[in-house]
């Protein structure tokens, strides 16, 4: 992995009023383009956005690396809009630009579930040549995407043409909503033809870092329950550190110890909800890369739980454990799973239907939930509602290598 170019690719930091316009704050290194207003435009159509930043603290789930995000937004209307940097580069090399992105477009408040949303089209691009226009036809765009509520990476890769090139992010929804925002996080620029010198870390540790993996349990998912958390990473991992973020700030999280395990370490944590909602976790490590993770917990349901009477009974008794895949997930993904051998060993079943991993009436149900943030509701509060009895636990992985790697060391296949 060569080095990341972007200044402040997590835009932390304090954020700046762009000429001096107090609802224009960026994040430093960064800077603000939108298309104005036609004089025929409708009231609500190219409205100049509000950028500001979004903290950790104020909604965990819009920070994907770092203290927070940047953020603009365009109330009951439509924008034409993003962000850019010019980076010095070597000239003539092949450069990838990434940058995670998500908006929330709805009619409802809401702020996790984009209702009705306006097709807020997103992509990413790089001017090979350095300019500061993002309308330039110079300008090498990725294809458009409408992601919401979840981070997704945008990329596009193009050869520099001088030795200052130019990144942008883009966004465009065609509808005016009640909230029509947009988030952006996590980005880099980084030499894929290795035009450039390689820069490894301590004890030749990629720059990225090396790869941690996160796996939640707790049984009831109820508020007052106490949820594990472990982490898993190779040796050469140390300084770890565990944030989580609830409904109600930051919560304390009790330190279990280490041990040595499969290929790797493992490190282990536990705290305990007081108010349903979304919780994120935070694995941070010296020479690792940053890991998030999430759970949700809700309240005790009032009443018995429905029915399961015909659930649909098989023909004899056996106990099943599905790994649910996110819908996004590509083939990498399916990759890192059956190349864990934890199919071949334990014969559980891989799949993307959460209907398919909770029906049936047997004795065990069993759900593996990888990466739950890329479903749009909490599958925890959906499997107690519709399918009870099933046990849930959640598996984070930032990438595929990461997934392999915790699965092949017992992470998904521990329930008792």
């Amino acid at each position: 992995m060569s080095k990341n170019m972007i200044t402040n690719g997590s835009f932390d930091g304090q954020f700046q009023h762009h000429e001096g316009i107090p609802e224009i704050a960026v994040a430093p290194g960064w800077t603000p383009w939108w298309h104005p207003q036609s004089p025929g435009d409708e009231v609500w159509k190219n409205r100049r956005p509000e950028f500001k930043s979004s903290p950790i603290g104020v909604d965990a789930r819009r920070v994907r690396l770092g203290e927070s995000c940047q953020m603009y937004a365009t109330p009951w209307g439509t924008h034409i809009a993003g962000l850019y940097q010019q980076v010095r580069v070597p000239e003539g090399a092949t450069l990838r630009f990434a940058c995670y992105g998500m908006a929330w477009s709805s009619e409802g408040d809401d702020p996790h579930a984009s209702q009705n949303p306006g097709n807020v089209r997103m992509r990413v691009g790089i001017d090979p040549k350095g300019g500061a226009d993002p309308f330039a036809s110079t300008v090498v765009w990725s294809r458009e995407r409408a992601v919401y509520d979840a981070f997704e990476a945008f990329t596009i890769e193009a050869a520099a043409e001088n030795t200052l090139v130019t990144v942008f992010t883009y966004s465009a929804p065609d509808w005016p909503k009640k909230h029509n925002e947009v988030f952006w996080d996590d980005a880099s620029l980084e030499v894929v033809n290795g035009a450039a010198a390689r820069e490894p870390g301590p004890k030749g540790v990629s720059k990225a870092g090396l790869p941690v993996a996160l796996f939640l349990e707790a049984p009831g998912r109820l508020v007052n329950e106490t949820v594990q958390v472990r982490a898993t990473g190779p040796l050469g991992v140390g300084g770890v550190i565990l944030h989580v973020y609830g409904p109600y700030g930051e919560v304390q999280a009790d330190w279990f110890g280490s041990e040595l395990g499969g290929r790797g370490q493992i490190w282990k944590w536990s705290f305990v909800p007081r108010k349903a909602g979304h919780y994120m976790v935070r694995f941070k490590g010296t020479g690792a890369d940053t890991v998030d993770g999430g759970i949700y917990i809700f309240d005790p349901p009032d009443g018995p739980p429905p029915d399961p009477g015909a659930r649909g009974a098989p023909r004899e008794q056996y106990e099943r454990t599905y790994i649910l895949m996110p819908p996004n997930a590509d083939r990498p993904w399916l990759d890192a799973v059956i190349n864990s051998a934890i199919l071949e060993d334990h014969k559980h079943t891989l799949g993307f239907s959460a209907d398919d991993a909770g029906i049936g009436d047997l004795n065990q149900r069993r759900v593996l939930l990888i990466n739950p943030v890329g479903w749009r509701e909490p599958l925890e509060i959906w499997f107690a509602k519709y399918y009870p009895g099933v046990k849930v636990r959640t598996l984070n992985a930032s990438t595929p290598d990461e997934l392999e790697i915790a699965l092949k060391i017992g992470m998904g296949n521990t329930w008792d």
